[in-house]
């Protein structure tokens, strides 16, 4: 973390990460008004006034379905992310180990997986499943188990072949114990990178399929809905997009500079340049 905040690059990229965060968290706390009402005489009101950021095509604060957007947005993020790192990274770690048949059939599951592009793939898993919260995350889950677990095998492999691991193996050390000991701690690095490039592509994924109809359903508040809803108004009323379309680049371009910020930090090559 220290080595994150001395890097200006990402010290950016966590000040942005904890702008959204504190929008989600705290955001509808202090929203002015609730995200579903109507306020008839507010329609496509321009920024200023009792609107500080501009009224929707129906009259409802936009400042307020942004910061209620900000807690569904990182809410489908992190949920997706957590779940889909827990079962790539358990998939990943036992096909490296064990190798084998089961190494051969996990990987050839997941190169399956990889032949669809991530939105397709997406798309047919909503499609299939239906437009729920629960169906939304469990598409996105989905999507994001191979990249999870390839990163984990690749590294469990390099990781096996040490000498540590070996003489570990030799004096008769359990399989889980090793596992556990050696193998966890030393895929954490490359791990924890993936966690936050995948977390920026999940929020930008939910967005699009919110887009699209597929994600978040009205009346509840979405970027990727708000963006939908304003789209016929932009040149009328270009705030209506531009106050969801830059939450989603901040917000995303916030967890790939600490990606990278991360990835830096973490890559031995990297810190013996320095």
């Amino acid at each position: 973390m220290v080595a994150i905040v001395r890097d200006r690059v990402g010290f950016l990229g966590l000040v942005l990460v904890g702008l959204a965060f504190f929008a989600a968290i705290v955001g509808p706390l202090i929203a002015p008004h609730d995200p579903t009402e109507i306020f008839g005489d507010r329609r496509l009101a321009p920024p200023g006034g009792t609107f500080l950021l501009g009224g929707d095509e129906l009259g409802r604060d936009i400042l307020s379905r942004a910061l209620h957007g900000a807690r569904v947005s990182l809410f489908v993020g992190v949920t997706v992310v957590m779940f889909a790192g827990t079962i790539g990274v358990a998939l990943g770690v036992l096909s490296g180990y064990y190798r084998g048949i089961l190494d051969a059939a996990v990987m050839r599951f997941m190169d399956t997986l990889f032949a669809f592009p991530t939105l397709l793939l997406a798309l047919v898993v909503v499609a299939v499943l239906g437009t729920a919260m629960v169906n939304l995350i469990a598409a996105l889950t989905i999507v994001y188990i191979p990249a999870f677990a390839r990163i984990a095998r690749g590294s469990t492999l390099s990781v096996t072949s040490e000498p540590y691991v070996e003489a570990a193996r030799s004096v008769g050390v359990s399989d889980a114990r090793i596992i556990r000991r050696y193998i966890l701690p030393n895929i954490t690095a490359p791990v924890t990178v993936q966690f936050t490039v995948s977390l920026a592509y999940a929020i930008l994924v939910e967005a699009s399929l919110s887009y699209l109809g597929l994600g978040v359903q009205p009346p509840d508040a979405s970027w990727g809905l708000m963006l939908a809803t304003g789209k016929p108004f932009i040149e009328l009323s270009p705030w209506l997009s531009i106050v969801p379309g830059l939450s989603i680049m901040v917000t995303v371009l916030g967890f790939n500079l600490v990606g990278d910020a991360l990835r830096d930090a973490m890559d031995p090559r990297l810190r013996s340049r320095e």
